[in-house]
């Protein structure tokens, strides 16, 4: 028989950031329990809310499956003495299994005969082996989250004090303990829209039950509560709400039962740029800011966590909290316009980048460096422009503003350069210069933005890492791969032709100082950038762009080009089932392994040698080597491998009639030479 359970862990209210965390981590040790006790189920899944972790299984066994295995024993020399008499060695295996000479096979693992049992081990009832297994759970759910402490006298730690557990298999109670909680079939309902506890008939009938006390046990539908909520504040007043994704998770995980309500703010604050007004009501209230026209207004949407009975007080104390927030927002951006970007940016020397690596204003100027030598590089000509805002890029980071509301930083330096009257393109930079912050975020929108972006984040890793602040498997504190990967994306979005293995070369330089501090070569450190870089490239054309590993690991990705990069996989699996295509890795294959396993190296072709057998293979290389890698600079990836394929062709003819290294030494030099040339050319664009 298959029955629902449902395991709830009551707490005091858990901070939003942590409690998805602790959700995944009950959902993965609740799949690796079932698994270790052989309880089969239908469906799993973790429901939370601020006050409750909740563990609903559908269609899980109420008991274990027999578990059937074969012991071995002795072997059968020593099993069986020389008149077939069981000895003690047998007669102790068989008692310590509960067994009799009768029960004994022969196996044969193909060395030699052994003895062996079947055992059988008894099943236990599925509410035996979790009264045991479920409290296991609740340790798990701490993995890798800080702050757990010990309350009253709970010896475990945990984020918040556990109030009471909830232990159902169908209509059954499961009397799991947690030190002096004991679980049983009560909950409690909503904080204040409830009348404390409510008793659970089954686990059949909790979601249902939670939700008559006003407990949305299920975040999906909290979150869509609140949305359908807002959706409809935005019909009946003829305005447009920002639904930020992140907030509203947010917002989602503070609340059990959301009730969504409008609030206002005095026009007067309109006069704040919009990034000003917004940060507040977002990081500091957690309200929806509100548009008409596209133009933010003196509104914003919040979510009570309760009904709708007394709403207007509610709304009122809102809006009253809201009010010294924005006061002291025009507070500072008035205080902050007294001074320029030049005047700010003077004090960037003052502001510490990180420590070993400089000030801000070092930062600027290695910005400005890698800023000019990208541009050159993907041809762009107002070199006026980069330095223009390269100057003044950070200097919002001394304001008053960007110090308390920190998510302004750019957007706020954006509004001041345009009141001094930067060029539009300059200001756009400066506001761009942090995208993307993050996976899915817009990119930078033009190509000085782009530009700037880029020169800004690989500073950011060339020189984190030369201060000995290199992620770690399991650590990135700096998000030096996010960094990577965006210059990725926006390398890729504008088309940018950009060997970056080669450029990071060219900066390494501005690092010297730091790697010298280090104890640490420049090649060591160049090599792990370029290694580091590589391998987030694999990971970025695979998660992010979706092309598989196996052509991945075929093409060339060496010269860190992401642009080219892309063509080269888009060729690949345009072509890589053809035949032609197939034949010619094969000869790839052996020419790659015959370069490999030589104990030569391969010296400089020497067309004066004469070797007859060789001559029509090399004819076909030479004649169109030079045309080959222009092809390929050209980014004519198809024309080019297909051209190489023929060239294949007659290397393959060559190894079917000829030993390919003779024991001549000059034939079997150049025979070298001329494999290990064709491998350099075929390396630009395939990789074995």
């Amino acid at each position: 028989m298959e029955k629902k359970l449902v395991f709830e862990v009551g707490v005091e209210e858990i901070p939003a950031q942590y409690i998805v965390k602790m959700a995944n981590n009950f959902r993965e040790a609740a799949v690796k329990l079932l698994k270790e006790v052989r309880l089969s189920y239908q469906n799993l899944d973790v429901k939370y809310t601020p006050r409750r972790l909740v563990l609903l299984v559908d269609g899980l066994i109420d008991c274990q499956p027999n578990q059937q295995s074969v012991v071995k024993g002795p072997s059968k020399k020593i099993a069986f003495d020389q008149n077939g008499e069981a000895t003690k060695a047998l007669l102790g295996f068989l008692n310590k299994n509960n067994k009799t000479v009768k029960d004994v096979d022969i196996i044969d693992d193909g060395k030699m005969e052994y003895v062996a049992v079947t055992v059988v081990k008894p099943s236990k009832k599925t509410v035996d082996v979790l009264k045991d297994g479920l409290p296991q759970l609740v340790n798990s759910i701490m993995n890798d989250v800080p702050n757990g402490m010990r309350w009253n006298v709970f010896t475990m730690k945990f984020i918040r004090p556990i109030r009471w557990l909830l232990a159902m298999y169908g209509d059954e109670v499961i009397p799991a303990a947690i030190e002096v909680a004991v679980a049983g079939c009560v909950s409690r309902g909503h904080r204040t829209l409830a009348d404390g506890e409510v008793r659970i008939p089954c686990a059949e009938e909790y979601l249902a039950t939670m939700e008559r006390v006003f407990v949305i046990v299920d975040q999906a539908k909290r979150k869509q509560m609140i949305v359908t909520q807002i959706h409809d504040l935005e019909k009946g007043n003829g305005f447009d709400v920002e639904i930020d994704d992140s907030l509203l998770d947010e917002v989602c995980n503070i609340t059990e039962y959301p009730t969504c309500s409008v609030g206002h703010f005095e026009d007067s604050y309109l006069d704040l740029p919009e990034c000003i007004i917004k940060d507040p009501l977002k990081n500091q209230q957690r309200y929806f800011p509100v548009y008409v026209s596209g133009k933010v207004t003196n509104a914003f949407v919040y979510a009570r966590n309760g009904g709708s009975d007394f709403i207007s007080n509610v709304t009122r104390g809102n809006e009253r909290v809201l009010r010294p927030r924005l006061e002291d927002a025009e507070f500072f951006f008035k205080n902050d316009c007294k001074t320029t970007m030049q005047q700010k940016a003077d004090q960037l020397s003052n502001v510490v980048f990180v420590d070993n690596g400089g000030s801000y204003a070092d930062k600027v100027r290695r910005n400005e460096f890698i800023a000019l030598h990208l541009a050159d590089r993907v041809g762009y000509r107002n070199e006026a422009f980069i330095r223009q805002t390269i100057s003044i890029m950070k200097a919002d980071l001394v304001s008053s503003v960007v110090r308390e509301y920190t998510d302004t930083q750019g957007l706020v330096g954006a509004v001041f350069a345009q009141r001094e009257g930067y060029a539009p393109e300059v200001c756009t930079a400066i506001s761009e210069q942090y995208l993307p912050n993050y996976y899915g975020d817009k990119l930078p929108s033009e190509t000085l933005s782009a530009i700037i972006s880029i020169a800004d984040k690989l500073d950011s890793v060339m020189c984190l890492s030369a201060v000995g602040l290199k992620p770690s498997s399991s650590s990135d504190p700096y998000g030096l791969r996010r960094q990577v990967l965006g210059i990725f994306n926006i390398a890729l979005a504008m088309n940018f032709d950009i060997d970056l293995d080669s450029f990071i070369s060219e900066c390494a330089d501005l690092y010297s100082q730091n790697v010298a501090q280090q104890n640490e070569s420049m090649a060591d450190y160049v090599k792990f950038l370029q290694t580091f870089f590589y391998q987030r490239l694999k990971v970025f054309l695979h998660d992010e762009k979706g092309f598989n590993l196996e052509d991945l690991d075929k093409v060339a990705l060496t010269d860190l080009n992401v642009y080219k990069s892309v063509k080269k996989v888009h060729m690949l699996s345009k072509i890589g089932g053809e035949q032609w295509y197939l034949d010619f890795l094969q000869v790839f294959n052996r020419v790659v392994k015959l370069v490999k396993s030589s104990t030569e190296q391969p010296g400089a072709f020497n067309r004066e040698i004469v070797d007859p057998n060789a001559e029509p293979m090399f004819a076909s290389f030479y004649r169109v080597r030079d045309s080959l890698n222009a092809a390929i600079d050209q980014e004519q990836y198809e024309s080019a491998i297909k051209v190489i394929a023929e060239i294949g062709s007659f290397i393959n003819s060559f190894m079917v009639n000829n030993k390919a290294l003779c024991d001549d030494d000059d034939l079997r030099k150049n025979r070298l030479a001329f494999f290990s040339d064709f491998c350099v050319v075929c390396n630009r664009i395939i990789h074995i």
